[in-house]
């Protein structure tokens, strides 16, 4: 099953959060913590707040972005 095209934006928006908060959570758990015993769970502790606050934002921003394009970009 395919999503309609209308939706591409709110797919492309939770995806590109979805990449960004694993390996930007991993990155930041290593580098303030280690490689501790409890490194993963801690990991996915932070993963989790950071996608829940990265896909409204991802959503906002991608708008405004969309927005700022045409006067940037030659057609």
């Amino acid at each position: 099953m395919k999503i309609k095209n209308k939706y591409l934006w709110i797919v492309r928006s939770v995806l590109m959060a979805l990449g960004m908060t694993f390996i930007m959570s991993m990155c930041i758990t290593f580098i303030n913590l280690g490689f501790v015993e409890n490194f993963l769970e801690l990991w996915m502790e932070g993963f989790r707040t950071a996608f829940l606050v990265a896909v409204p934002v991802s959503m906002v921003i991608s708008r405004v972005v969309n927005k700022i394009i045409p006067f940037i970009v030659e057609s």
